[in-house]
């Protein structure tokens, strides 16, 4: 799981954009300076309610089931994810020492909203 200083600002400045996010728990999420497992048990005992205040950390499972109506079986996954990465890969802010969550958040954010991760602004663009 990637819990990156980048990929935390990946996930909290694309939430505007994916929406409300309906924690599980099993989640991951980032809340003061923390990574978190969510549990609701624990979230309503901490008065977080339904996650104000946390970041959720998108697992690549995740970010695929985004898209998972443009996607079928395992080799159109393969193959739109491979040319993705090869050709708007660093266009869309992602280098070669990205990880697969920062690849399929970008994948995410590319195909639904139209952006890019910019790495200098630290926003999608």
């Amino acid at each position: 799981m990637d819990t990156t200083e980048t990929y935390i600002k990946m996930c909290e400045k694309a939430l505007p954009d994916i929406g409300g996010w309906a924690w599980q728990d099993g989640d991951f999420g980032y809340r003061n300076g923390k990574v978190i497992v969510w549990n609701h048990v624990h979230a309503e005992k901490n008065g977080w309610g339904t996650g104000e205040g946390c970041i959720p950390l998108f697992r690549q499972d995740q970010s695929q089931e985004m898209v998972a109506d443009r996607l079928v079986g395992l080799q159109t996954v393969c193959a739109v994810i491979y040319d993705f990465a090869i050709t708007e890969g660093e266009g869309a802010g992602i280098t070669i020492n990205g990880t697969m969550e920062q690849l399929w958040l970008a994948f995410v954010m590319h195909e639904l909203h139209g952006k890019v991760w910019s790495a200098e602004k630290e926003e999608w663009t």
